[in-house]
């Protein structure tokens, strides 16, 4: 009862936070696509926290708590910084949904799991930086160059031991279907395929 209480509070603290952010990054008239990466990056790195250090019952009803909220906020518009740029995506509702593919695939295999989850929080949101400098919300050969590298990083430190053409291999995968998928379809088949891969070659 007391953990359950602990996780409640975390996902209290998750929401303000967002909402904090959101308010303001909103007041300072920031780039929306910023402000998207922003808690992209911490929405990632606290699911991480959830995984590594409580249940996995409670991991998986926060972020089927997380998808539930961002289908809210985009019926209702509430955090308009997230929903509202420059092209359409339901790349914040699919990210919930793609941790949970993941999650599935990849159970009992942490490993697996957790460079999934970092690529798709990491490898995605470095990938918007040349966007940045050219204040295009456009995917960029620059951005999948980001991509790669962040992916190829992260797939070495977990995965290190094994060969090095596959985690070339599976990170030009995962490049390709950054660049390929449009309307955040990216945020579930990035998680997704790479689990799929990661299990295949483990």
């Amino acid at each position: 009862m007391i953990t359950l209480l602990i996780v409640l509070f975390l996902a209290f603290l998750f929401v303000l936070f967002v909402f904090l952010i959101e308010l303001i990054f909103r007041n300072k008239n920031i780039r929306k696509e910023l402000i998207r990466v922003a808690i992209r990056i911490f929405t990632g790195i606290f699911f991480v926290f959830l995984y590594l250090n409580f249940n996995i019952f409670y991991f998986i009803m926060i972020v089927f708590a997380s998808f539930f909220i961002m289908v809210f906020s985009f019926v209702f518009n509430i955090f308009s910084s997230i929903h509202s740029v420059d092209r359409k995506t339901y790349g914040e509702m699919l990210f919930p949904l793609g941790v949970l593919i993941a999650l599935w695939i990849a159970y009992p295999y942490s490993s697996v799991f957790l460079a999934s989850l970092l690529i798709l929080t990491l490898a995605d949101s470095f990938a918007t930086i040349p966007g940045f400098f050219k204040k295009s919300d456009h995917k960029t050969i620059y951005g999948s160059l980001i991509f790669f590298i962040v992916s190829f990083v992260i797939l070495y430190l977990f995965f290190g031991s094994q060969s090095l053409y596959i985690n070339i291999f599976i990170s030009l995968v995962l490049t390709g279907a950054e660049y390929i998928f449009t309307y955040g379809l990216d945020d579930f088949f990035i998680p997704t395929i790479g689990s799929i891969l990661l299990l295949a070659f483990r």
